[in-house]
């Protein structure tokens, strides 16, 4: 080793120090900004205002390449679909038709795989595109697919209305009007995650943490340096001996650093005793890191609004982590809402509409209880049911209902049962009590009779002394009294009512029963065979006319005498029924037309109420006797309730009946 003690100064091996790129922190925007020209950018973003619709709120593709790159920013996406998504769409609803059709209808189109990257695309982009082709056609059938965002442009009134959604595939070409597609905005269900203002578009989630995502990824870029750095264990060789004044010179020191980097892969050293070397210690590099790295975790997540334990940070102390868990499981309530809302209105309400389902009642609901979590509200339910302790009726039938629901029992088929029950058991009872007080028949029961069989009579065209004198005789009462009774029948039945009057107030629900009109098939009327035509039963051409004569009475709000006397041009025969193997008449001729004029209109009124009542989404109707002295056999089902689609047909319940139903 050369000595120069003319040297007294400490000397340094020099090298030029080169920072490798892969070591240098590029910001996002820098790697993912778009690699056109400023002036390109603004030509672009002036034609998509112009034909498009309004410009993004910010580069979608910065967007993309974070979630290309950075695993976190996907895998929260990720997660927010998981925690919202994946629990399932079902659907609740009094009519089950209404349920079931919904519900095939998002089996059958496997909707759910869809709105995955539809709500992903709000999540990072702000705004998510599913185009559900045929959605306003009856004649075709849905098809389901997701639109990218970043071609999807807005365009609006100046109410904030949109007018047209159009897509432009590939905007960094040369752009001309031609590469503008309308799309259909009927057919586009669109979600804003993160909504600011008026803008047309969502920001999402990941944009407003740009800056944080920024830091974090500088951070982390410059402990990996550091700790690459650490981890070749530099080492400091000293040359020389200060106190013996043993000075090296600069060009002993450059060979022996270049000498070092020759050695750069051996384990094996020898020096003279005038060399020192020794490994660099720098400290614990990472504790000088983790609190910033930790805040910038944090950060991330009030931006994403994501527990810090689900996005894999350590855990907090224990009431901490409650209160994210909580404040989390609102944040995917509040998107299943939205998600909810936007599909319920923008999608459901119209394939019911398309369908033929109108003024329904649903609801969407995310997920179906276990059959553990069921068990324990049962077990719940049943124990407050049970409990000794006094709780209120409504209360108590509440909790019956909650307990049926989860059984899947149709608690509107129990409480028509059960009305029905009582109904039949009130009847029951006066039928018994009625047996207690007398034997004989009441006066009102007596009354009935006679009646019953002066109609009889009448409508086989007996003249009215022969029906005074068969009563007198039948039973034993006064010829004043057979005078009056057959007189109160006969006048009824003379007496020309109008439709209003005799089956009374129809005009809101008119046009239910002219479609009911024109469908019917005069089933009772109408003869099937050359049997039924000998006895009286009309042919296909007396049913059509009967048809046309009920449709102009309901229009015009006719008279029944007006009806009998359009009827009676059908010439209409005798009517007989077979009892016991003969040939018994049943109702003449001459008396036919007033009693089917009575009769179909009667039961063409009760066929539409049923009608509007269904379609108002009624599930249930109350039998009402309509007469002042009701028959025996109406009046033991006045007040019955029954399901609308078990109603058709009940009304009237014999000839001249005047019962009706009403909403229950």
């Amino acid at each position: 080793m050369t000595k120069s003690v003319n040297v007294k100064k400490p000397l340094i091996y020099k090298e030029d120090i080169n920072i490798n790129d892969s070591e240098k922190y590029i910001s996002i925007s820098e790697q993912f900004k778009s690699k056109n020209s400023t002036e390109k950018i603004q030509k672009i973003s002036n034609f998509l205002k112009e034909n498009a619709g309004e410009p993004h709120p910010f580069d979608y593709g910065v967007i993309e390449g974070l979630e290309k790159k950075f695993g976190l920013v996907s895998a929260v996406e990720d997660k927010f679909c998981d925690y919202v998504l994946g629990p399932g769409i079902f659907f609740e609803s009094d009519d089950k038709k209404v349920k079931e059709f919904l519900e095939n209808w998002v089996s059958k189109k496997y909707l759910e795989i869809y709105l995955r990257p539809w709500f992903k695309n709000g999540l990072g982009k702000g705004s998510g595109y599913l185009e559900v082709a045929g959605l306003n056609n009856e004649n075709e059938d849905e098809a389901i697919k997701v639109v990218d965002s970043e071609t999807v442009f807005i365009k609006r009134d100046e109410y904030g209305v949109i007018k047209e959604i159009n897509q432009v595939l590939d905007y960094n070409k040369i752009l001309t009007k031609k590469e503008v597609i309308p799309l259909d905005k009927d057919n586009i269900i669109q979600i804003n995650i993160n909504q600011i203002g008026s803008s047309a578009y969502g920001y999402g989630i990941i944009y407003s943490g740009i800056i944080i995502i920024d830091n974090f990824l500088s951070t982390q870029k410059s402990v990996h340096t550091l700790m690459k750095r650490k981890a070749n264990s530099p080492i400091h060789a000293k040359i020389g001996n200060v106190e013996k004044e043993d000075y090296p010179s600069q060009e002993d020191i450059n060979g022996f650093g270049k000498n070092l980097q020759y050695m750069n892969e051996s384990t094996e050293w020898v020096t003279g005793p005038n060399v020192e070397m020794k490994v660099l210690d720098f400290g614990n590099i990472s504790e000088k890191f983790k609190e910033l790295l930790d805040n910038d975790m944090k950060l991330m997540s009030y931006a994403f609004q994501m527990p810090e334990s689900i996005l894999g940070a350590e855990r907090s102390f224990v009431g901490a982590v409650k209160i994210q868990d909580e404040g989390f499981s609102r944040k995917i309530k509040a998107y299943q809402q939205q998600i909810g809302f936007v599909l319920k209105t923008q999608l459901f309400d119209k394939l019911l509409e398309k369908n033929g389902y109108t003024n329904v009642d649903y609801k969407v609901i995310w997920g179906k209880q276990t059959e553990a979590e069921k068990d324990k509200l049962r077990n719940s339910y049943q124990k407050l049911l049970s409990s000794t302790s006094q709780i209120s009726q409504g209360l108590r039938m509440q909790y019956e209902k909650k307990l049926a629901l989860l059984d899947d029992i149709d608690i509107e088929e129990v409480n028509v049962e059960n009305l029905k029950q009582m109904r039949r058991d009130n009847r029951q009872a006066k039928k018994q009590f009625k047996r207690q007080i007398t034997l004989q028949q009441t006066p009102q029961q007596m009354n009935h009779k006679i009646q019953n069989s002066i109609e009889k009579e009448y409508l086989l065209g007996k003249a009215p002394q022969e029906i005074e004198a068969k009563i007198v005789k039948n039973y034993s009462i006064t010829e004043d009294k057979a005078f009056e009774s057959v007189k109160e029948v006969i006048d009824e039945y003379e007496k020309d009512y109008s439709l209003e009057e005799w089956v009374g107030e129809y005009v809101q629900i008119k046009n239910h029963i002219l479609e009911r009109i024109a469908g019917d098939q005069f089933t009772n009327l109408a003869a099937k065979n050359a049997q039924d035509r000998a006895l009286g039963l009309l042919n296909k051409k007396q049913v059509e006319k009967l048809r046309e004569i009920m449709k102009k009475g309901f229009e015009e709000n006719k008279g029944l005498k007006t009806l009998s006397n359009e009827i009676k041009k059908l010439k209409l025969k005798d009517r007989y029924i077979m009892k016991n193997g003969e040939k018994k008449l049943a109702i003449s001729a001459d008396k036919r037309p007033y009693q089917i004029a009575r009769t179909e209109t009667v039961r063409f009124r009760a066929d539409g109420t049923l009608l509007s009542l269904q379609d108002k989404g009624k599930r249930r109707v109350e039998f009402v006797t309509q007469s002042t002295h009701p028959c025996p056999e109406c009046e033991s089902l006045d007040g019955d309730i029954y399901n609308i689609n078990e109603s058709f047909g009940i009304i009237p319940v014999h000839g001249s009946c005047r019962c009706r139903w009403i909403e229950a």
